[in-house]
């Protein structure tokens, strides 16, 4: 059984800077100019176009870029006025990702689960999950981001990532593997992007964070395999386990049939709070080199990333630079993303649960994305780099922005 994320329509929507183009068969994300998306609209739209030289290799390329069909639909959306307020970085018309906590239910407990998940955890409902599929899907959301908990004991889970499919949207899907069953499986390949895995060390180290072992992480990541499902290992790294990374590197390397290593910094939120400490306590020029070691040991032959909040990180390393700068992504919250909780409480991200921007049973996501409270966080966002020397005159600052604005999460060599 193949995937249908390639069945989905392509995603074409427009922004004030020109627009992009989205495809949920490998997520696939380009942003153009409005020259290009007029050039790449007419091409989708089969309308005959003579084109010269440099259009005919402009199109050459994006065809290289997605999986091409000409038969295949294309959904166009236009989400039309937004928030006032400028900035010097970019905030899209909608957001582009959604991260959906579909329950709070988990049987670990895990002293770090910032969720702080549990065993009589809450699970959303069918109609409040449909409600926020069916809103995000009419504002042109690309990609949704089913997590929990742990979102393989919703009792509706096909049912999820069914209507999923049905309203044009790619689910990705975080897991401890507990409940992977042949049925299961066999579901998530048909529907799911990729599935997500966590491995905050190897060996018996593993046991501090979580209380499933080593050899279940492991065995988690071979079944998935055996189904050929996409399967990423969400490395998140704290003052405890990033002078291990050499280990959680090699046995990366050893996994080849990965789809991807993407790194995390450590929040203190949820159960986390006291936990372990973040980044920032440690010496910022080690753990960019630590970070561009890892980097450089993995890029060869495995897809790497990482996620907002390292950024800084990134963007201060002193040395031959790991990741292109013109890709640097500082915090994405409220600017391309957000999080919504079991309750539909809509959030900048799901490290921030009280950071309530509303609530989709009584306000669309257009209306939450364009109002006050989003509006607030966005300003937080320009005035955290403001606020610090370093960023004031760093020439990444709009992209960088200067680290998470609510919490101290990992520090740039510049400081």
């Amino acid at each position: 059984m193949k995937s249908n994320t390639a069945l989905l329509p392509l995603i074409v929507r427009k922004e004030d800077f020109g627009g992009i183009l989205f495809d949920p068969a490998d997520a696939t994300f380009l942003e153009l100019d409005h020259e290009a998306l007029d050039l790449v609209s007419a091409f989708l739209k089969n309308t005959g176009l003579t084109l010269n030289k440099k259009e005919m290799e402009f199109i050459k390329t994006i065809k290289k870029n997605i999986t091409y069909d000409r038969k295949r639909d294309v959904k166009y959306i236009t989400t039309g006025a937004g928030f006032s307020r400028d900035y010097d970085f970019t905030v899209f018309s909608a957001p582009t990702l959604a991260d959906f906590q579909i329950t709070n239910r988990c049987f670990l407990n895990c002293s770090h689960c910032y969720a702080s998940s549990s065993p009589d955890g809450k699970h959303a409902s069918m109609d409040d999950i449909d409600l926020v599929l069916s809103g995000i899907s009419e504002y042109g959301v690309c990609q949704i981001a089913i997590g929990g908990g742990e979102p393989l004991l919703h009792p509706h889970i096909e049912e999820v990532l069914r209507l999923c499919h049905e309203k044009g949207i790619v689910p990705n899907l975080s897991t401890n593997g507990m409940h992977l069953t042949e049925k299961m499986l066999l579901i998530l390949k048909k529907y799911c992007g990729a599935i997500a895995i966590s491995l905050e060390n190897t060996g018996e180290k593993l046991a501090m964070w979580r209380r499933v072992g080593f050899d279940h992480v492991k065995e988690t990541i071979l079944k998935l395999k055996s189904f050929s499902i996409p399967t990423v290992v969400q490395v998140t790294l704290s003052a405890d386990n990033v002078h291990d990374l050499d280990d959680i590197v090699a046995f990366c390397l050893d996994s080849p049939h990965l789809y991807g290593v993407i790194f995390l910094a450590f929040k203190p939120a949820g159960r986390g709070k006291g936990f372990s400490s973040p980044l920032s306590t440690l010496d910022a020029i080690q753990v960019s080199k630590g970070l561009e070691a890892a980097f450089h040991k993995l890029s060869d032959k495995i897809r790497v990333g990482y996620d907002c909040c390292l950024a800084p990180a990134i963007a201060g390393y002193k040395g031959k630079s790991f990741v292109s700068k013109k890709y640097l992504e500082g915090c994405s919250a409220c600017r391309s993303s957000i999080g919504i909780s079991p309750d539909l409480d809509v959030i900048p991200c799901t490290f921030l649960p009280d950071y309530v921007l509303g609530n989709l049973k009584q306000n669309s996501l257009k209306e939450i994305w364009n109002g006050e409270p989003a509006g607030k966080f966005r300003d937080l966002l320009k005035q955290n780099s403001e606020k610090k020397e370093r960023c004031s005159t760093c020439n990444l600052k709009n992209s960088c922005l200067g680290g998470c604005p609510v919490m101290d999460l990992v520090d740039c060599c510049y400081r």
